[in-house]
């Protein structure tokens, strides 16, 4: 198994432009740690990069903006570090909640007529 990808397989996992994912890098508050390049060699990602810019990405495709999308990924990977994160995990404006089951259409309902905001996401961890 390979130890890390290429910024081409990256884009092509996370559906992210190489141009976002070199934007979000100098630009975002990115939890994970990259490795280092120098100028004419390509940059290597672990899985660990790949997560959470492919994460980032999902956000910012259901109406986040990059900066709450790398925020609320923050938070997320926090949990997983700690152990916490399992299930699935909602997204609702600033709040991050975690469920031992996808949520119902009801719920979903629920949760927009709940918040001063539409947007809300949910990811399978």
């Amino acid at each position: 198994m390979r130890e890390y990808i290429t910024q081409a397989e990256l884009s092509a996992v996370s559906g992210a432009t190489t141009r976002d994912i070199e934007n979000w890098m100098v630009r975002l508050p990115l939890r994970t740690k990259f490795k280092r390049t120098v100028q004419g060699r390509a940059r290597d990602f672990t899985r660990d990069n790949a997560v959470e810019i492919a994460m980032v990405a999902a956000l910012v495709r259901s109406g986040f903006t990059p900066a709450a999308a790398a925020e609320r990924v923050s938070v997320l990977l926090k949990m997983w570090e700690r152990g916490e994160a399992v299930g699935w995990t909602l997204f609702v404006n600033d709040d991050v909640l975690v469920l031992d089951d996808p949520p119902t259409a009801g719920q979903r309902l629920d949760l927009w007529l709940r918040t001063d905001w539409w947007l809300f996401s949910c990811l399978n961890a």
